[in-house]
């Protein structure tokens, strides 16, 4: 006898995103949102926390992902948002451009309260594209900051095979270098992202 019940897998997802804007400080070519400083869609707190309550009633999710455009125009809101989701039992991680970077020190008080409230990673976009509208000084000013104050750091380097700036750009970079060396923990690490054409006058 066949059976015609359609079988539906075990799904166990382990982390959840929040696009929480469309605003971002940058407009680099291909983003994969079209996301720019034009673009004004934001989720409320209220929408956030209700994102939060529902996906808390799936136990197997135990961290969240803050992204956007850039988190980071939130406000006071991401912190807050941060600290809903860590009295849900969830740890947070977010992407951002290290547009707000304003020298280390400053960077640190940011990132130490964003901790407090539950901030475990930041992951910073930087490669050709992102480096038009955010230099590399404020990306390694952020990175530094969070390895200092012991948040897992990840740098993600945007890939195609016309890039200019690259894995090995970075590594010869004497900030970076000098980061890398007091970071004994090993908090800091690198990815190389795919960069997807998305217009007609590009091609990767």
């Amino acid at each position: 006898m066949h059976d015609n019940k359609r079988q539906i897998p075990d799904f166990f997802p382990e982390s959840a995103a929040i696009i929480t804007t469309y605003k971002c400080t940058a407009h680099c070519k291909d983003c994969c949102f079209d996301c720019s400083p034009q673009e004004s869609d934001t989720l409320t707190l209220e929408e956030i926390k209700l994102f939060i309550d529902e996906i808390s009633k799936m136990n197997s999710i135990k961290s969240i992902v803050w992204t956007g455009g850039e988190c980071s125009t939130l406000g006071k809101k991401l912190s807050e948002g941060i600290a809903y989701a860590k009295s849900k039992g969830k740890v947070s991680q977010i992407v951002s451009n290290a547009s707000w970077s304003k020298g280390i020190e400053k960077d640190k008080k940011y990132l130490s309260k964003l901790k407090e409230n539950g901030l475990i990673e930041i992951n910073v976009s930087t490669g050709d594209n992102h480096q038009q509208f955010v230099p590399i000084e404020k990306v390694l000013s952020v990175i530094e900051a969070a390895v200092s104050i012991g948040l897992r750091a990840l740098i993600s380097i945007e890939k195609t095979k016309f890039s200019k700036f690259t894995i090995e750009t970075l590594k010869a970079n004497s900030t970076y270098k000098r980061i890398k060396k007091n970071d004994k923990e090993g908090l800091l690490s690198i990815l190389s992202a795919s960069w997807v054409s998305f217009n007609n006058d590009s091609s990767y």
